[in-house]
């Protein structure tokens, strides 16, 4: 049988509060699924403390919750993400950007060369990355990078 996903929501852990959020998320979702009540309190309590663990080990994170069926029967899947790996993954860079939100790396490159030698360092440090997407420039980068202005408009200097 194959396993689908119903319905999915990612939280961001960064203070104490997000902790009972995710909580209170994974127990509506058990409810909804009509798991019995002894279910539903171990899949609670994991989640709150699983949250709690990368608020307090990581300092901040992410949380994805899955709904999922086969078909007959329901779950709930939940994938936690810290900031150690981006911080580890960001100290092998001489630049790029964090998206903090979205525990993300922008690197500019300048081709195969880099993106070979991105990977390589990722690879020698046991660096998992959870997705990768490569976008080449188009006029509108071009522009910006040439004039510092975007659509006619000035960009605020960094």
């Amino acid at each position: 049988m194959t396993i689908e996903v119903v319905s999915h929501v990612e939280l961001p852990i960064v203070v104490e509060d997000d902790v009972m959020r995710v909580r209170h998320r994974v127990r509506e979702l058990a409810m909804k699924q009509k798991l019995d009540s002894f279910a539903v309190a171990a899949v609670t309590t994991a989640a709150s403390e699983l949250t709690r663990n990368v608020w307090v080990h990581a300092g901040r994170g992410r949380v994805l919750i899955e709904e999922l069926t086969d078909g007959q029967r329901f779950g709930v899947r939940l994938e936690f993400r810290d900031v150690a790996e981006l911080d580890r993954a960001a100290s092998l860079l001489d630049n790029g950007s964090r998206d903090e939100q979205g525990l993300a790396l922008e690197v500019p490159s300048d081709g195969l060369h880099s993106l070979r030698t991105l990977l390589d360092g990722l690879d020698a440090e046991s660096i998992e990355v959870d997705g990768l997407s490569v976008r080449s420039a188009d006029l509108d980068d071009v522009f910006l990078s040439l004039t510092g202005r975007r659509d006619g408009q000035e960009v605020p200097s960094r």
